[in-house]
């Protein structure tokens, strides 16, 4: 009879344990299941603030390619008034061709 009984008390032991053993698992899988919600609410951006930073750039860059579009406009309009003169200039003394142009 005692061995019935230990069988008893062993097989209860070796089921309780299985119980542990699959709460544990279970435990864990929560665990790892609750810090990939964590992790994907860091890396969860709003859209609205996407948006907001996305036009942000767009717009920083166009005002970049406008202010050296404005630039380049007025650099070239000089060089074409001093090509128009220096045209002038030679037209005018061809024999000084070279330091003028030098």
């Amino acid at each position: 009879m005692e061995q019935e009984n230990g069988g008893g008390s062993t097989g209860m032991s070796t089921s309780a344990s299985e119980q542990d053993i699959k709460k544990e698992k279970e435990e864990l899988y929560n665990m790892k299941k609750q810090k990939k919600k964590k992790k994907w609410r860091k890396l969860n951006i709003g859209f609205g603030y996407l948006s907001f930073r996305l036009l942000l750039i767009v717009a920083v860059l166009e005002a970049f390619y406008l202010a050296s579009f404005l630039v380049s406009q007025t650099f070239m309009a000089e060089v074409t008034d001093l090509t128009s003169e220096l045209q002038l200039l030679i037209s005018r003394q061809p024999l000084y061709m070279l330091i003028l142009l030098a």
